[in-house]
């Protein structure tokens, strides 16, 4: 299947917070990714997201080296769809990145750079 994003996708299991905005309140959701690039991700989270707003999202990169961290990567999202996985038991959520925090696109883009697109080696 050929593809047609702007970005190459990295298939990658990093932690991730969502905080958004819902009929009035804040909700949050927690989970991981199934897949992110530089434009956006697509994550599995327990909850549907419901948002017209912004998506505040707080990536957790696995570290690279044992006993290494790696700084969170924070930016706003913009909500492009969430549906139920039946097959992953849970929801899938698709996001744009809109704008990242400080240097957070800087990062991003030197840690996926040490990932193979589409399958995320070495270091997950």
């Amino acid at each position: 299947m050929e593809e047609h994003r702007q970005h190459p996708r990295y298939h990658l299991r990093w932690d991730v917070a969502l905080a958004f905005e819902n009929g009035g309140r804040t909700q949050t959701a927690v989970g991981r990714t199934h897949d992110i690039s530089l434009g956006g991700l697509s994550a599995l989270v327990p909850c549907d997201v419901r948002s017209t707003g912004l998506v505040t999202v707080r990536l957790a990169p696995a570290p690279l080296h044992a006993g290494h961290e790696s700084p969170m990567i924070d930016a706003q999202a913009r909500l492009v769809y969430s549906i139920l996985s039946p097959r992953d038991g849970c929801f899938r959520v698709g996001l744009a990145f809109e704008r990242f925090t400080g240097d957070g696109r800087a990062q991003l883009r030197r840690r996926l750079d040490q990932h193979l697109p589409g399958f995320g080696l070495p270091g997950g």
